[in-house]
């Protein structure tokens, strides 16, 4: 599902360049479930990023569900990603002017999958306690309630591949709990996940978990 290879990012600053990642290598089955742990600054979220098609690698491979991403124009990368991934972030990016509801319609209106799917997002908003919420703005609603709607978002076009940062990060256990219950589920129907996080708790559901350390991968 997954082949990175070589992954090395480097960053630009006024003060010189910084190392994001350093020659990352690792594969990820179709249906597995991995965890990337390492401290804040490790590069979790830029490997994240990279293997989505978000951010550009400055050298390396990454391939996803069978198609080299280096080799897609930009067009081409919104479109795979429309079409393979699920991006569930540490910031929600929820539209202010829409209500939740007109967000989390929003992926099934580009893909013509409303009809179809709006009962899943149903369906999950009621798993994750979010159903009295839907006719709210995104300025009406806590931070956590903002962290599921993201999710709900990701998993709506039941995508091949979740890549989520942070899932449950500052969240009550409530929550997090309700967001691994929902993580694992999909993943049981056979949705392949990556994870970035320092939830211990939450690691323990990955069937493999990845270290990394200052950019490099660790035993």
């Amino acid at each position: 599902m997954v082949e990175v290879e070589g992954l090395t990012k480097v960053f630009s600053t006024p003060r010189g360049n910084v190392v994001a990642l350093k020659d990352v290598s690792f594969s990820v089955k179709k249906g597995e479930l991995v965890v990337v742990c390492g401290p804040s600054g490790s590069g979790k979220t830029t490997l994240l990023s990279i293997i989505g098609g978000l951010t550009r690698p400055t050298s390396g491979m990454v391939m996803v569900n069978g198609t080299y991403l280096n080799s897609l124009t930009f067009a081409e990368l919104a479109s795979f990603r429309l079409q393979n991934l699920g991006f569930a972030f540490q910031f929600s990016g929820l539209i202010p002017s829409l209500t939740l509801r007109e967000n989390l319609i929003l992926p099934l209106l580009l893909k013509n999958k409303k009809t179809t799917n709006m009962r899943r997002i149903e369906e999950l908003a009621k798993e994750l306690k979010l159903t009295s919420r839907l006719n709210s703005y995104p300025s009406e609603i806590s931070g956590g309630e903002a962290r599921r709607a993201a999710l709900i978002r990701a998993l709506a076009n039941s995508p091949p591949l979740l890549l989520a940062d942070e899932p449950t990060g500052d969240l009550d256990e409530e929550s997090a709990n309700l967001i691994e219950k929902v993580l694992k589920g999909f993943n049981q129907k056979g949705t392949t996940i990556i994870l970035a996080t320092h939830d211990k708790k939450l690691a323990q559901i990955a069937s493999r978990i990845f270290y990394l350390k200052n950019g490099s991968l660790v035993n």
